[in-house]
């Protein structure tokens, strides 16, 4: 397997062309300070193969000709800057006449090949994790329209459900008072229609054991109990709901006719 490749990259700090060095250097010779440190960024950068040493190759240093063309500066631009760096102390002459870019250690990044490929990848699925999530996000999120929309829409449905359950509830409230009239209309013994009307209620009888209910009631005004003594021992409405009368058997009363009666049937 070959050697794995490494990249490289300068760290420049946002705030580098505040500096005050910096600065100072653009200002100098009427505008030519611009391209001093134009130049100095490329030094940074053709310095970061040999640690921040200016070399063509490990035993030849570059010199200022070879710095102009390798840069594309002109050679009096490189022979100027070069004297501003060492003053500000940007750069150094080491003793067999190799330029040091003092600066270069705190300023230059670096990753392997193998790195780079991991990093990418990994770039690739939070890209596409993130490409799902607003996905995800853009579906289930509403604009303020929609938002609104759907708000007018649940609180027309839940009046409307609750108009119809309030419809449904007078609508029941009218069936079980009719059933209940019914009842009233036939039970002979007409007090306490108030309780009787809790003792209903208290059932909630449907159609069929309303029916049940006075088909009891007609049966027991034939009863023996209930035509006696002037139907004083027919019991209140609420009692007879109560006590789940209709249920009970009952002697039914058999009225025997009078003398006058057989003698006009028979002549």
């Amino acid at each position: 397997m070959g050697e794995s490749k490494r990249y490289y990259w300068l760290k420049l700090d946002r705030n580098f062309f505040k500096r005050h060095d910096i600065r100072i250097i653009e200002a100098l010779d009427h505008g030519k300070g611009k391209e001093y440190v134009l130049f100095y960024l490329k030094l940074l950068v053709e310095s970061i193969d040999h640690d921040g040493a200016l070399r063509f190759s490990q035993a030849i240093p570059y010199d200022e000709q070879m710095l102009s063309v390798v840069t594309n500066t002109d050679l009096e631009i490189v022979r100027q800057a070069i004297d501003i760096f060492k003053r500000y102390g940007l750069m150094e002459i080491d003793e067999d006449k190799t330029i040091i870019m003092t600066e270069l250690p705190n300023m230059v990044g670096s990753e392997a090949d193998s790195t780079v490929r991991v990093r990418k990848y990994r770039e690739n699925i939070k890209n596409a994790l993130q490409c799902n999530t607003d996905v995800t996000k853009s579906n289930a999120e509403e604009t303020p329209s929609n938002k609104s929309e759907t708000q007018s829409k649940s609180k027309s449905k839940s009046k409307s459900k609750s108009k119809k359950k309030s419809k449904e509830k007078e609508q029941e409230k009218e069936s079980e008072q009719d059933l209940f009239d019914r009842f009233w209309a036939v039970y002979p013994r007409k007090v306490g229609k108030k309780d009787a009307v809790k003792a209903w209620n208290k059932l909630k009888p449907d159609e069929t054991l309303t029916i049940q209910i006075i088909e009891g009631v007609e049966r027991w005004k034939l009863s023996t109990q209930w035509t006696k003594e002037g139907g004083q021992y027919i019991p209140y409405p609420a009692t007879f709901l109560n006590g789940e009368r209709w249920k009970d058997e009952c002697d039914i009363a058999v009225t025997k006719p009078r003398r006058n009666d057989l003698d006009e049937f028979f002549n």
